[in-house]
């Protein structure tokens, strides 16, 4: 287990290196995030031997391409006001949204998954880890969140792992004016033109094994 913790510590630490300062100033300790985090590493392997949730193989994959990639959200979320609510479309596995849940607990996670044995996994997640603060939804997004039985407004969505050009175009269904979306794209992803959201910045980031990748932050716009 003391490997595992110093591979996972390793792998915060690349993500701390790399954000500006005052991110890096309000990071919870690095000791209270290992436990958890190993927690989770258990529960996916335990997980993927039955149903496909990720491809990583071994603990130095988890951490360098789920956590690290995850936890770079930071950026975007440090500086957001308690007591918002997030949605996590497409959660798949639990990235982005479990290991940010981990670093903000003052927010509610609502994570979205169409697969029931997936969404079955994230429950045992949010039991096992004491997450009482993140909820998780068997549903498909169709920009109808009433009929998906979604609480909307929300305050932000994040996505990672799902096409933008499914998203991005009925994020704002689902959010309060000025509320903002969060997306894991590629280094070189242009996105096109939203009616209802205003790309508003951009973080060129890069993973422990030197992928490259950039985090897209839009806003949706005030009508």
């Amino acid at each position: 287990m003391q490997h595992e913790h110093k591979i996972l510590r390793d792998a915060l630490q690349s993500v701390l290196d790399q954000l500006p300062p005052e991110a890096v100033a309000s990071f919870p300790p690095l000791k209270e995030l290992l436990p958890p985090l190993h927690r989770y590493w258990q529960l996916l392997q335990k997980w993927n031997a039955k149903i496909r949730l990720t491809g990583a193989s071994n603990i130095e994959e988890y951490a360098h391409r789920h956590i690290a990639d995850s936890m770079i959200g930071w950026w975007a979320l440090y500086n957001q006001p308690p007591h918002q609510s997030y949605l996590d479309i497409g959660a798949g596995a639990g990235f982005p949204s479990i290991p940010l849940a981990l670093l903000r607990s003052d927010l509610t996670w609502t994570l979205v998954e169409s697969h029931s044995r997936r969404a079955a996994f994230l429950q045992q997640v949010q039991r096992e880890l004491k997450l009482s603060w993140v909820q998780t939804k068997a549903s498909r997004i169709t920009g109808q969140p009433d009929r998906e039985k979604l609480h909307a407004p929300y305050n932000g969505i994040v996505f990672r792992a799902v096409a933008p050009e499914q998203i991005l175009p009925i994020a704002h269904h689902y959010l309060s004016p000025e509320a903002q979306v969060i997306y894991w794209g590629t280094s070189n992803f242009a996105p096109t033109h939203e009616d209802h959201l205003n790309l508003i910045d951009t973080f060129q980031y890069k993973l422990p094994g030197g992928e490259e990748f950039s985090l897209l932050k839009f806003q949706v716009l005030t009508p």
